[in-house]
């Protein structure tokens, strides 16, 4: 009877031992948050009723370009050629102005080119992240919070290159 009774006893220790280490493994797994990308200020794209807003959660990569659209620079035109290219990457390119006159004229030369990209309108808080002091300006902003800077002419490649 006292050997029957040891044995019953050493089990449910045994049993209730065990349950507690499966918990345990169970508190201890690692769960990884996928990155979610997140650009100050707003950003209005363009859609088939408008002007939407972009959510910039669902892309990997996003580079932000902002140029002055007047005449038919080389060197700017390569920045814009360039832009149409970077999907080929898995980055969206988001060519962007700050007001709707300028914003106008930048889409008209990009369809005068037949580059594929709709100019989205950016408010206050997107330009001062942006920087726009010296233009061209590009940021490529990653879903890993990472960012890659330039201005100047070559800024979109530049702030590709960085960022590879």
């Amino acid at each position: 009877m006292k050997t029957t009774l040891l044995i019953l006893t050493t089990a449910i220790i045994l049993t209730a031992g065990c349950a507690d280490n499966a918990e345990n493994t169970q508190e201890q797994q690692i769960t990884a948050e996928v990155p979610v990308m997140t650009i100050p200020g707003s950003l209005e794209v363009p859609s088939g009723e408008g002007l939407a807003a972009f959510d910039e959660s669902l892309h990997d990569a996003v580079l932000l370009y902002c140029w002055i659209p007047m005449g038919n620079y080389e060197e700017s035109l390569s920045d814009l050629l360039f832009l149409g290219t970077v999907a080929e990457r898995g980055i969206t390119a988001v060519p962007v102005q700050f007001d709707g006159e300028v914003r106008n004229a930048a889409q008209n030369q990009l369809n005068q080119l037949e580059i594929p990209l709709g100019v989205a309108l950016g408010n206050d808080s997107l330009r001062e992240y942006l920087g726009v002091e010296l233009l061209p300006s590009a940021v490529l902003v990653l879903n890993t919070g990472e960012e890659f800077r330039a201005s100047g002419f070559g800024a979109a490649e530049r702030a590709v290159r960085s960022g590879n």
